[in-house]
């Protein structure tokens, strides 16, 4: 699903804001001069209707409609608009009449069109997204974009901190996943990542508590109410990520003919791998990534190396996504990961090897072609 919209143009954007600056400064002008002591009704709700719909209808006209702004500027530039009116219009004119609540009237519907708008938006395109089979976070993450392609250094980082809060309140509930995979792999036991985590959390908890009230009865209020606040951000990020851990597993899936390996270690690392692009697959213990290699670890070495034919795409918790030809992770049976993925290799190179009109020149490097009777 496409949303289409108005290209932006830098030119018509800077005239529209010209044009509402003009209309700001004509009406503090005409709220400053003689005129208003005068004529204050007349003159009060021209600048009234100057600083919130003439305002508007020249942004939606010019900015909006022609300039390829967001149509939900108009929102805060009414609010504004309503505020400005406030200060520089006497309260008779400002607070009362029929015109500010028209205008206020006019801004909550327009909140609401807006929502309902979006939400509906957002709502299509997560549907979407989870038919195609993307989790639910990430059906979310993608809709987001959808809807709001100029977010798109907000929404990653407003998906992370709702997951990890779901994950801290509720994933005690969740249930492993993928639950359908026939060979699924964990990265938190090799390491010993929860029982470490419930130790720093014990000691946050004790710490956090003795200094909570000494803060309390050496009366420091706010430096009381900020140092709880962290506590409690730690504690989503310590308890949200060791149940991502728990919870979101590798595994290798078969999706139609071809088989992949999907890397997750909790939301730190994530990647969806062809089995066909990995070259080698080896056990040892490699304590720190070399010169393009990347680690993927919980806590400690890592016990499995993988190289690929091709740069592979990792993507991190919050970022670009890293290339790479060398992956190095932290597995929990590392010897049953790589009998598994060994399985597959061959099983592939034993089909390209089978297959009908497959000259040697078309192995693959390495692979040696059997000689027919």
């Amino acid at each position: 699903m496409s949303i289409e919209r108005s290209p932006r143009r830098s030119g018509l954007l800077f005239l529209d804001l010209a044009i509402v600056i003009a209309l700001v400064v004509l009406s503090w002008a005409f709220a400053n001069s003689r005129l208003l002591h005068q004529r204050p009704q007349l003159v009060g709700y021209s600048s009234l209707l100057g600083l919130t719909l003439g305002t508007a209808l020249c942004h939606w006209l010019i900015g909006v409609r022609l300039g390829g702004a967001p149509a939900w500027t108009l929102i805060p530039l009414l609010a504004i608009g309503l505020a400005m009116s406030r200060l520089l219009l006497p309260a008779e004119i400002a607070s009362t009449g029929t015109v500010p609540l028209v205008t206020l009237a006019l801004v909550e519907s327009a909140v609401l069109v807006l929502v309902v708008v979006r939400l509906r938006a957002l709502i299509h395109a997560y549907r979407l997204a989870k038919r195609a089979g993307s989790e639910s976070f990430d059906a979310l993450e993608m809709s987001l974009l959808e809807i709001a392609p100029q977010a798109s250094a907000v929404v990653p980082w407003a998906r992370l901190e709702l997951q990890l809060w779901a994950l801290m309140l509720v994933g005690g509930f969740w249930k492993p996943t993928p639950v359908d995979a026939p060979k699924v792999f964990t990265h938190h036991r090799e390491s010993a990542w929860l029982g470490f985590v419930g130790v720093i959390c014990f000691v946050l908890l004790l710490e956090g508590a003795l200094v909570h009230w000494w803060l309390h009865a050496s009366g420091y209020i706010i430096a009381k109410w900020v140092l709880l606040a962290l506590h409690v951000y730690t504690f989503v990020w310590l308890i949200g990520d060791a149940q991502a851990i728990r919870i979101y597993r590798s595994s290798l899936r078969k999706l139609g003919d071809h088989w992949f390996f999907f890397l997750s270690v909790g939301l730190r690392q994530r990647a969806r791998i062809a089995v066909s692009d990995i070259a080698d697959v080896r056990t040892g213990c490699w304590e720190r990534a070399g010169d393009g290699e990347l680690l993927a670890v919980v806590q400690g070495a890592a016990n499995v190396r993988l190289a690929f034919r091709t740069d592979v795409n990792v993507r991190p918790m919050l970022g670009a996504a890293k290339a790479t030809r060398i992956l190095l992770l932290q597995m929990d049976e590392p010897a049953n990961f790589r009998a598994a993925l060994s399985s597959l290799l061959t099983s592939d190179e034993a089909a390209d090897a089978t297959s009908p009109g497959l000259s040697p020149s078309a192995l693959r490097p390495g692979q040696l072609s059997k000689p027919t009777g």
